[in-house]
């Protein structure tokens, strides 16, 4: 893809008569060498010195959750139990209990299940706030065989993905924004963008990590 710059210099710089030819470096024009991209996105988590929490007035939301109703409902206290037990099976997994994840996903609706979306929120919090890596992210689903009998396949990958610290774009851009108020907004809004329900689960999944992972009870 070339930047409307790079396109108006090459057509102002071309005769018309040139025949492009494969090269090592790319495609010669010319003069002109268009050459493949050398700008590459890491998409694993680099978990910050001092992380920056989520506030609460973020989680003032109206868009919908899978499975509990609006956001600000589905992280208002008292949790409801069936989010207790999800949050509490989580910190028995970072403590190293061996746990068998089937038990909670595939629950819920979309490509990627509500759970699903939830436990990758969960994950992306524990990165963050170092409570993960890449030793303990290889275990977290160690007692999880066949995880693809109860839910999808892409859910799979994204979750396996997760524990080992790699996340889409737009999750890793609302942390990055966390220690930058003026892009905050701007993030949440693109993280709830997200499939249906999907950015509303993870959202809700990171909130319940920060407060697992702050003591919160």
């Amino acid at each position: 893809v070339l930047r409307r710059a790079q396109f108006d210099a090459l057509c102002g710089g071309l005769c018309g008569n040139e025949r492009p030819q494969v090269v090592a470096q790319g495609i010669r024009l010319g003069r002109f060498t268009v050459k493949q991209p050398q700008r590459y996105c890491l998409l694993r988590i680099t978990p910050p010195s001092h992380p920056q929490p989520l506030a609460a007035a973020w989680m003032q939301r109206a868009e919908e959750t899978g499975l509990f109703g609006p956001l600000a409902m589905a992280a208002s206290d008292p949790l409801t139990a069936e989010l207790r037990q999800f949050r509490h099976c989580f910190q028995a997994a970072l403590n190293g209990v061996k746990t068998d994840w089937r038990h909670w996903l595939g629950k819920g609706p979309g490509l990627t299940p509500s759970h699903d979306d939830t436990l990758s929120g969960m994950l992306l919090a524990a990165w963050y706030y170092g409570a993960l890596d890449a030793r303990s992210g290889r275990q977290f689903f160690a007692c999880s065989d066949n995880l693809q009998l109860v839910t999808t396949a892409v859910s799979v990958s994204y979750l396996r993905y997760a524990a080992q610290g790699y996340f889409a774009s737009p999750l890793l851009h609302f942390v990055h924004a966390l220690s930058c108020p003026k892009r905050t907004a701007v993030a949440i809004d693109s993280l709830l963008a997200l499939g249906h329900t999907s950015g509303a689960d993870t959202l809700l999944g990171f909130w319940l990590g920060q407060q697992l992972l702050q003591g919160t009870p």
